[in-house]
């Protein structure tokens, strides 16, 4: 699972989350993992490592449910019975919407 997961589950930032920037500076990954180092490396970080799992806000306003993230940086959070069984990539997030479900 663990193969399966480094195979299928690895954010690799490339010109689709960082966007096409006509400076030649460093860009931002659209999905929150990080900012390259010099233009054109997509050399990110990754996300932040969690100890506890948050509700954190993205740049949208929208909140999110993170999960504990100790070992990688670059994983994708996921459901690791849904990978097993689907075998390829399949991107998991709650999303908190605080609104009167009868009046969204």
């Amino acid at each position: 699972s663990r193969l399966l997961c480094q195979e299928c589950m690895v954010h690799k930032c490339d010109n689709y989350c960082l966007g096409d920037c006509p400076k030649v500076e460093p860009r931002q990954c659209r999905f929150e993992y990080g900012k390259e180092t010099e233009y054109g490396k997509a050399d990110t970080d990754g996300r932040e490592r969690l100890d506890t799992s948050v509700i954190a806000v993205d740049r949208r306003g929208i909140e999110h449910f993170r999960l504990i993230r100790t070992k990688s940086r670059k994983v994708v959070q996921h459901s690791k019975t849904l990978l097993q069984g689907w075998r390829g990539n399949c991107d998991v997030q709650l999303l908190i919407y605080r609104s009167h479900p009868d009046k969204p």
